[in-house]
């Protein structure tokens, strides 16, 4: 009796133990891939600039619309385009030169350094009355003034808010 060497048990055993393997190992990477997806969901933050503006009260809110925190790494005003980094004394200065007038804001919240959990929502600065309102409409009218953040996720994932649009980024340098 002659058997072939492919069909001896022992061969046809090892064979169908080397498939199985193979196909465990196939299902581990697509599901480690699926939960690095669903990680990447659960962390992602999306950063919302809104302006608000009325007969006496002027705003600009940042809020975090994703649904993980959002680190801010960078923040900056664009002038005329010129960049300044976003501070206090740089925003004061800012708008005492585009309006003429010192001390026109209400309120001022610094952005750079901040994480905003989901769902956070800062007022970045606000104008309480209406003559500065108006003041201060006009005088971004005729600047241009733009406001740039640039913000991480937990896992270093990357934005940049700019203009009102939000792109991926390698990082915040």
């Amino acid at each position: 009796m002659n058997r072939s060497r492919v069909f001896r048990p022992d061969f046809v055993v090892a064979l169908l133990a080397v498939v199985i393997g193979l196909s465990t190992m196939f299902v581990y990477i697509y599901q480690a891939r699926i939960m690095s997806r669903q990680v990447h969901a659960t962390t992602w933050p999306y950063l919302e600039l809104n302006y608000s503006q009325g007969a006496t009260r002027f705003q600009i809110k940042l809020s975090n619309k994703g649904v993980g925190p959002a680190i801010v790494k960078q923040a900056s005003l664009i002038v005329d385009g010129k960049r300044m980094v976003d501070s206090q004394k740089n925003v004061d200065s800012l708008v005492a030169s585009i309006t003429g007038v010192p001390r026109l804001l209400n309120g001022y919240t610094n952005i750079k350094s901040r994480v905003l959990s989901a769902g956070d929502e800062i007022t970045y600065i606000e104008i309480g009355d209406s003559a500065s309102v108006k003041l201060f409409m006009q005088a971004l009218n005729t600047h241009g003034v733009r406001l740039e953040i640039c913000y991480c996720s937990v896992l270093d994932d990357c934005w940049l808010l700019s203009g009102g649009n939000t792109v991926a980024c390698d990082s915040c340098k």
